[in-house]
């Protein structure tokens, strides 16, 4: 079987959209489908977040819709929505392997789904808030929320969690809780399976994994990197 082509989706507040991909040969961007003002998205999406093959996308009134590419014309196909359902203004998005991570960082509302792979539709499977198991506190204001292979990163500058999202339920399970890092972290990026941190403004940085058991390994603190980088990003 040969491998699916790999896409990219140009979205704008005002519901413009564009896809492209590029040429494996000579490296270039092709285009394939182009925009088009009578083919409108819906306009001023929070987060647009790739699942797998499939797109979801995510408003902070509570809408949704779930997409993908065709491959056969690297054409956006709707397979869900617009509609209402989901809760407002969810912070953090972010895709685990085929399952799906909602935070919202002022109460510590999560929920976790998938996109149903027969039928191209969102499925919840967990909802409630980030409860400490030990002390009842509620995980709130957190800043990062990294996924970092099949496990997740929650972090603020006075503490951190480690999670994964269990196969068998579809529901998370925390597996570390700990201090805050080196604090005003800016920039918490995944690599394969080693988590960078940079803290901007002062040049500060920092190395890790998370090891088997789900647990947090620091393998280097202190490089100073130059001040003041607005994006860090991972490049396979």
């Amino acid at each position: 079987m040969e491998p699916l082509e790999s896409h990219v989706l140009f979205v704008r507040d005002d519901g413009l959209f564009e896809v492209g991909t590029i040429d494996q040969i000579d490296g270039t961007y092709v285009q394939t489908q182009a925009p088009d003002p009578d083919n409108l998205f819906s306009p001023n999406w929070a987060h647009v977040v790739a699942v797998g093959p499939h797109i979801l996308f995510v408003h902070n009134n509570g809408q949704f819709a779930v997409g993908h590419i065709d491959q056969s014309n690297s054409q956006y196909v709707n397979t869900e929505g617009p509609k209402t359902g989901f809760s407002l203004n969810w912070t953090h998005v972010v895709a685990v392997g085929p399952h799906i991570l909602f935070v919202r960082s002022s109460d510590g509302l999560f929920a976790v789904g998938h996109i149903d792979e027969s039928s191209g539709t969102f499925v919840n499977t967990e909802s409630g808030t980030l409860v400490d198991p030990e002390d009842g506190t509620v995980f709130t204001d957190l800043t990062h929320l990294v996924a970092v292979g099949s496990h997740v990163l929650l972090g603020r500058n006075d503490a951190f969690w480690v999670i994964h999202i269990d196969e068998a339920t579809s529901q998370y399970v925390r597996t570390q809780k700990g201090p805050g890092f080196s604090p005003d972290w800016t920039h918490v990026v995944a690599v394969g399976p080693r988590i960078l941190y940079v803290a901007s403004s002062g040049g500060l940085g920092a190395v890790g994994h998370i090891n088997w058991i789900g647990q947090h390994v620091e393998t280097q603190s202190g490089p100073t990197y130059s001040i003041d980088w607005t994006h860090v990003v991972a490049v396979a």
